[in-house]
């Protein structure tokens, strides 16, 4: 078997991947259930919730206090692809964005609702 890092990307990589990021990051309803998602799977793994619309209220009047967790919950390798053309780079760019955004988001709220820093994948 060939190591993925010692191959060139081919032209079946290139179809998956913009298949991959069809199905999640240009997905509306996808970006929607991954934000939800974070939270039943937290839940399932024992944690406690009952603090999270407290949580919530606390970082939509403070802007601040969201933008900081949020910046801690950045992981390396955020995709986004090249697709060449200006216009498609930047809807792109904002698709991975606001699907990035709701991931940290959700991390944030159940940093704040547990006193736990933000968890990194």
């Amino acid at each position: 078997m060939v190591d993925r890092g010692q191959r060139k990307s081919g032209f079946w990589d290139r179809l998956v991947s913009q298949w991959k990021a069809n199905k999640t990051v240009y997905n509306p309803p996808s970006t929607i259930r991954n934000f939800y998602q974070n939270f039943i799977l937290r839940y399932l793994s024992g944690e406690d919730l009952t603090g999270v619309p407290q949580a919530a209220l606390k970082l939509i009047r403070d802007p601040a206090l969201r933008r900081r967790l949020m910046a801690e919950g950045r992981v390396a390798g955020d995709r986004a692809s090249d697709i060449g053309e200006t216009f498609l780079k930047k809807l792109d760019e904002k698709a991975v964005e606001v699907y990035s955004d709701a991931d940290r988001l959700a991390a944030a709220i159940m940093s704040e609702a547990t006193g736990k820093p933000p968890v990194r994948r």
